[in-house]
Parts: structure tokens; sequence; C-alpha cells
């Protein structure tokens, strides 16, 4: 014991499974036993469902089993405020029934009382020291209700003294509380939240709204309980019990929010009683009915509601059960969505790679550092994985993506892997953790996907259509929480990267990797600040840029800032690209191209563009391999600013190079003399024209590509071009 304390005041960690020994030991050397008492055990449980961990289950089960003989008594009580199996609603089939064996370790003792008795304990919290002046009108009606109730509600003893203490919620609002907050929220913590919060429609809302006038005490009914139910609760009542009734409830009243106001109460107040019970003296009869919409129990208000009961029924927006003497807002479903749920999941043969790339495909990742530091936008692309893939033939299903992400959903872990992809991108993956869940999420998302998309009965049984919209939301909800929780970096998960297994502690150590990554594997990327040019596909404003950018180049090549005038995104890719680079500069008061300055981010590109060129000596080489060798490692550069730097290559060597075509790839460069003559674009079948020099300005183009696809010798070309032209 000793030990632990050390280890805790050192900041450590104690290993669970060293508890019950801890407290086997305790109870051996006390010798009189141990009686361990852990209040709020919900708060363990509600953690232990939501991060869909067993180990506080488990140790529970470890105390539970703990050795008991003469010397060590050891008896634990936890303390709930809901039944143990009301905090296994978001967990799947197979996890509630490994709780429900670690319940069978204890006894379970109902602390449950009446509603009666929790009516005696709401009068207890209202504090009714402000209302002396109206006490005597408060006592009168509590007599006259105590009378009226004595008869009906036959299985609560219900005294005035308690119906005046609970004053001004009304009495049969007062018994049907304590019902709801049980089987639709979480008990007397949901209840004095009702009583104590400012929340719409709550019961400390209604006594800052309401005034008394002329004795008149107005009450807190049900109707008004409904609507704060609906608004503070809403979508959470969708995995609580007795859904479907509570769906048809709600769907009935809000197509009926054209009645009257009084209308309305009514259906609202028969909706309460249904959902809370249809036996027992707390059902919607007419009476009830009548009586939990009036604020005093005289004839004249009573067959007022009765006939207002009696127009809804003529309506046909409620029913009366004749047998049980009870009024419906509810019909019910024939629908089981367990039923066809269990039917989906036992007929679905796809495996977990296939459901969730097609649910729930991977979003790229982006290197976040690297991309700051190099203004080159690097992301990895991520796919689900199994055995059925074969590793050494992955490979980027985008050719601009950077690095492959594999995220391995498969039992049996991968014996090696690979550290690139076969197209030579940096390779991870990452292990699932808690894969049986995940399947079953998945499961169930697609079965109940399935069901809205296929079921014919849903067409015609909007209750049952409700319910599995509430279940689906529900459903993706816990699926997306289960993939999270699955490769939550650091949570018993194995990672390679690069073929290497390695240990990430969190998302942050994961992030940083993948920036380490490209800094080294892109150790030659070009550092360029332009978001406009520094991307592979540009958009057509860049397009529209780059050309007249490319175009003041032949054109102005000896001309400060190439003759451009203005701030526009040519400019902006001038600058970046040309000037501030060094790329273009004055030199003894001359303005040229030259290679890029030391540091300048572009040394690497440009010495890339000027050996790909300068090496076709022997035989030409096509564009397209000179796009290929730049965005491959250890360059990994975006294609829109190739063009320009080639071009300013082309430009500084103009002495070196003849005719440089590159036929079926997107630039053909036409050179005779030192100039440029034209720079075409290949776009579909047909070249259309970029750049027209001052030397020949009336072009025929379609005239021209045909002897540059004739692939004559430049010299015979343009004579030929001359004359053809001089016809």
């Amino acid at each position: 014991m000793v030990d632990l304390e050390a280890k805790i005041n050192d900041g450590g960690k104690v290993d669970s499974k060293e508890i019950p020994n801890l407290v086997l030991e305790v109870a051996k050397e006390s010798k009189t036993g141990i009686f361990l008492v852990i209040d709020e055990l919900g708060k363990n449980l509600e953690y232990a469902a939501h991060a869909q961990g067993a180990e506080d289950l488990y140790l529970l089960q470890q105390l539970a089993e703990l050795p008991k003989d003469s010397k060590t008594h050891i008896y634990i009580l936890g303390i709930l405020h809901q039944a143990f199996a009301e905090y296994t609603q978001r967990l799947a089939s197979f996890q509630k029934n490994e709780w429900a064996k670690i319940q069978g370790r204890f006894e379970d003792i109902a602390f449950t009382e009446s509603s009666g008795q929790m009516m005696s304990l709401i009068g207890e919290a209202i504090d009714s020291s402000a209302a002396d002046n109206i006490s005597c009108a408060i006592r009168s009606d509590s007599e006259e209700w105590s009378k009226y109730l004595e008869s009906i509600i036959i299985d609560e003893e219900i005294t005035d003294r308690v119906i005046k203490k609970v004053y001004p919620l009304h009495p049969i609002s007062g018994l049907a509380l304590p019902t709801l907050c049980q089987r639709y929220a979480q008990n007397d913590r949901s209840l004095f939240t009702f009583l104590t919060s400012g929340e719409p429609f709550s019961f400390r809302n209604f006594l800052e709204e309401v005034t008394v006038k002329d004795n008149n005490l107005p009450s807190l009914k049900l109707d008004r309980v409904y609507d704060y139910f609906i608004e503070a609760a809403g979508m959470g009542l969708a995995s609580r019990p007795n859904l479907q009734r509570w769906v048809e409830i709600q769907d009935l009243i809000n197509d009926a929010k054209r009645l009257e106001e009084d209308s309305l109460r009514v259906l609202k107040t028969i909706g309460i009683l249904n959902l809370i019970t249809i036996t027992g003296s707390m059902r919607a009869t007419r009476t009830l009915v009548s009586l939990a919409t009036c604020d005093r129990p005289s004839e004249t208000q009573i067959n007022y509601w009765q006939q207002i009961i009696d127009k809804l029924l003529k309506q046909n927006l409620i029913t009366h059960r004749r047998q049980l003497d009870e009024l419906r807002i509810w019909q019910g479903s024939d629908f089981s969505v367990d039923s066809e749920l269990s039917t989906y999941i036992e007929q679905e043969r796809s495996p977990l790679v296939k459901l969730l790339s097609l649910q729930r495909p991977l979003r790229p990742i982006v290197a976040q550092r690297h991309s700051y530091q190099t203004g080159t936008l690097r992301y990895f692309e991520r796919h689900y994985l199994d055995n059925s893939e074969d590793l050494s033939q992955l490979r980027c299903s985008s050719v601009d993506a950077d690095g492959f992400v594999g995220y391995w959903v498969d039992e049996e872990i991968p014996n090696s892997v690979p550290s690139t992809t076969s197209d030579g991108k940096p390779l991870i993956i990452l292990s699932a953790a808690n894969l049986d869940i995940l399947r079953i999420r998945t499961l169930e998302f697609v079965a109940l996907n399935n069901i809205k998309k296929t079921a014919k009965e849903l067409q015609t049984d909007g209750v049952a259509r409700k319910e599995v919209d509430y279940r689906l939301q529900e459903a993706e909800e816990f699926l997306d929480e289960t993939l999270n929780q699955a490769f939550s970096i650091g949570v018993n998960q194995q990672c390679w990267i690069q073929g290497q297994v390695e240990i990430l502690n969190n998302i942050t150590d994961f992030n940083s990797k993948l920036s380490d990554i490209c800094d080294r594997v892109y150790h030659r990327s070009a550092i360029l600040w332009n978001e406009l040019i520094n991307r592979r596909d540009l958009t057509s404003q860049g397009v529209k840029a780059r050309r007249e950018l490319i175009q003041a180049m032949l054109e102005h090549q000896n001309e400060e800032r190439l003759a451009l005038e203005g701030y526009g995104p040519e400019v902006s890719m001038y600058y970046s690209l040309l000037e501030e680079t060094g790329i273009y500069r004055q030199e003894d008061n001359y303005w040229d191209f030259y290679p890029p300055l030391e540091n300048s981010g572009l040394n690497s590109l440009w010495e890339a563009v000027e050996n790909f060129c300068l090496a076709a000596t022997e035989t030409s080489q096509t564009f397209d391999l000179l796009y290929q060798h730049l965005a491959a490692p250890p360059y990994g550069v975006k294609q829109g600013a190739v063009p320009v730097i080639l071009a300013a290559v082309l430009l500084y060597h103009a002495d070196d190079l003849g005719l440089y075509q590159g036929l079926g790839v997107p630039e053909v460069w036409f050179w005779q003399n030192n100039q440029f003559l034209l720079l075409y674009y290949l776009r579909g079948n047909r070249y259309e024209q970029i750049i027209k020099s001052e030397l020949l300005p009336d072009l025929d183009l379609s005239l021209l590509a045909s002897f540059v696809m004739s692939g004559e010798k430049p010299k015979d070309l343009v004579s030929k071009f001359r004359e053809r032209i001089r016809r």
C-alpha cells in the first residue's frame, strides 16, 4: 500500500487490477470487514458506456467476486438513479449481455416511492411563504380537490395538506410528473430540474409569468408539463422505452396545432396520461382529463372541458376505448423495427471494410505544419483496409495525393507493411480498437438505412417511419462516436509508419508525424506561397492569369516587371514566382531571366526542370515525363507553377535550344532565331493559340499544327510555313 501511495504521489497511475487485492488486504487488516459505498455509481456506468470500455465494469465484477470468509467480510453498495440496464441504452446487444452478467453478481434493491409520496416530497421543495395573502383560497381549493380526487385516485394517498403544499402545481400534474420522469428522463433529477430551472415551460418559469387575480388561482397543468418535456428533452427521449407511443403522440399534436388553444390543451393532457399509463386510476378517463384541465373542480369548468372532449371525439382526433374507459391520442404501430433490424443484420454478408467505405468514407487528412511552412498543401488519402487487400499493390486513387493512411478493420493483423505504396507515396496503417463494437454499430446503421429505403410498410405507417428516422439518427451518432474511439490515437492501437511499428500517444503526435514524413519524403519540395498557382488544377482565373504571365515573359522579356501593370493575379504570380525568387531580375541595368537566388525556395525546381530540358540531346522528352518526375518524391511539385518555370528556363537557355516539341502533351514550343514564335496548348484534339509572335501576325493555327506534327526540322518547317502563307 505504501508503494501505491508513493506511485500516486509521483503522478503515476494505479493499475485497476491491483485494487481488488488492495481492498482484500484492508479487509484482512481491519479484522472487521469493509462496507464499501459507491455513491453516484451511475457516473461510472455512463462513462463506461460512452467510452466503450469494460475496465470499470470488470473491476466492479472483481470486487463482487472477492473471497468471503469469517475474517474478510466485504460488502459493496452502489447507488444508482436508474436501473442498471438503463445505462446500457448506447451499447450494442452483445455488450448489453456482458453488462447483464456483471449485474447478476449484485442484488437489486429498488427504491421507488409512490407518486403520492413523491408529491409530498415536491411539496417540501416548494417555498410558499410569500403566498400568505392567498393562503385561504389555496386551502379552500385544496380541500375541494381532495374530495373530488378521493374517489378517482384510489391507489394513491392524496390529502388536502399535500395538495396545498404543491400549489401552484396542479394536483394531477403533481401525480403524473414522477412517473413521467421515471419513464422518460432521469427520475428525481429531472423532476427537480423541472421545478428549479429557468428553462422554458418549467415550474419556475411559470411562477414568473402568471399572476393571481381576485383569488382565481391558476395552476401548472399537464399541457405545460408536455411542453416542457418536448422543449427540454426533445430527441433525448428517442432512446427511452415506449418510443412508438411517444412519437405518435408528438406527431398528432404537432399536426393539430391549427386547433384553438383549449382543444390543444386537452390533446396534450390526454397525451401525457397516455404516456404514463393505460391502466389504473391515472389513465386518461373523461373525468380525469376534465379535472386535469380545470383550475378548480367546479361543475361549470368540468362541463366546459367535457364539451371540448366531445368535439375532439367527433373530429376523430381522439378515440374512446370503452372497455378500458380511456381516451387515447395514439393508435400504435404494427411494424416492429427491432424485428426488421435483426432480420437485416442476419442477412447482411458484406465485409466491414466495404460497408464502412460506402457508408462512412474517410476524408483526406492534411500535413498541417509541413503545408504551412512550404506553402504546398500536402494531404494523405485515407481508406479502410482488411486482409483482402494486397498491401504491396496499394496506390493512391488521386495522383495529387502525397501519402496513404490505411485504417485496418480486420481481426488478423498484417505480418508486414511496406514503407510506400506501389506509386511511391509514404504509407501509414492504423489498426482499429474495439472491432466487435464497430462491426455491430456499422451493421445497425446499414440495416436501418436499408429499412428506411426498402420497407413498404413505412409508406403508410407514419409512427414507424418516425421511429426509424429517430433510430437512424441515433445509430449514425453512435457509429461516428465508435469510429472515433476505434481509431483514437494511443488507445490499444498498433501503428505502422513507413513499414515500422511506432507508438503514438495522441492525435497531436500523429499530425506531427505526418509533417515529419512529408519533410523527409519531399525534401526537395518547392517553397512557394501563392495559393492561386501552387496547386495541381488551377481555377479558370488562375489559368487566365498564368497565360497572361507567360505571354508577358515572351513579349516583354527585357522590361521591368515584364511590363505588367496593376495588382491582378498575374502580377501576384509574377512577384511570388519570378521577382521574389530572383528568377527575373536586373543585372548591369538589364532585366532578364536567371537561375533563382540561393535559398529562394525554387532552386530544386529550377534545377530539375533545367536538367530535364538539357538532357534531351539524343532523343526528345515529353512534358508528360517532366510532370511525372516533378510530382513524385523527392519533389512533389504541384503542376500549376511548372509552365512558368519551364518558360523561364527555356528563355534563360535560349542559345542552347532549337525546336522543342511535345506532341500529344500539353505544351508545344516553337523556337527560331533566338525568339519564341508560338506557344500552344492542346485542348481536346486541336491546338489553341496562346501566344502570337509579332513576326507572324496572321497565322492559320490548324495549318501550323499540321506542320508541327509532321516532324519537319525547324528550318524546313519555318520555310514551308512561310511559303504556304505567301500563297
